[in-house]
């Protein structure tokens, strides 16, 4: 069997590890970013309709200022999300399957307009015609340095999951082309297949961008080893 490495920042990337040991494969946890808190603050006197979440990262590293919003809905993209929103003291969650842009949908939907977005540097900008989004910024994603376990673990032919077109760019950039035959990818999306470039092995991506599909693509490409 083909190890997994699982190239996510801490602490989803052991989060997948687990999932992915429960379905019985050799799963690693190579991270090539780290999350950290960034100081925010707004402006509380702004009638917000929600709060808008596509990470659950801005809510982990959101802080204590998270408490001054628990009044609002919030809207947010996967489980993973929702769970860390309840954690955070939010009771009012509506969980969008899809990503951001659908999500976007889903709150025009609902009737809101105005929305507090919390977010990550870098993130991916979501526009819609019937929706304004004022980003705050609560935590940024950093380039790990120290990436030998990375490198020993892509020495041998393996299965790789690509979670963020930045993540993608990334091992483009450690992976010359001629390293790279051994490996599968697996990638969150479309964009993020994209952004690892050609020469791997195989390159697949699931229908909607989910965790748990990435798994099922990537059971039997890690069985065929």
């Amino acid at each position: 069997m083909k190890p997994l490495v699982i190239l996510r920042p801490e602490p989803g990337a052991s989060d997948t590890v687990a999932a992915a040991r429960a379905l019985g494969l050799d799963a690693y946890a190579c991270p090539l970013f780290r999350v950290g808190p960034i100081a925010w603050a707004f402006d509380a006197t702004i009638p917000y309709d929600a709060v808008f979440v596509t990470s659950a990262n801005a809510l982990r590293h959101g802080g204590e200022q998270l408490g001054a919003l628990h009044g609002f809905p919030l809207l947010a993209v996967g489980a993973a999300t929702a769970e860390a929103a309840r954690a955070a003291g939010f009771t009012d969650i509506v969980t969008g399957e899809s990503d951001g842009a659908a999500l976007a949908e889903l709150a025009a939907a609902l009737g809101y307009h105005h929305l507090l977005h919390l977010a990550g540097d870098p993130h991916t900008q979501i526009t819609h015609p019937q929706l304004i989004f004022d980003v705050k910024i609560t935590y940024q994603t950093i380039e790990i340095e120290e990436l030998q376990y990375f490198f020993r673990r892509l020495e041998h032919p393996c299965v790789t999951l690509v979670h963020s077109p930045r993540a993608g760019r990334r091992l483009a950039a450690l992976m010359p082309l001629d390293a790279r035959a051994n490996t599968a990818i697996v990638a969150i999306s479309e964009k993020a297949a994209l952004a690892v470039g050609e020469g791997w092995a195989s390159t697949s991506w699931p229908s909607l961008p989910l965790a748990a599909a990435m798994l099922d693509l990537a059971l039997p490409l890690c069985r065929a080893g």
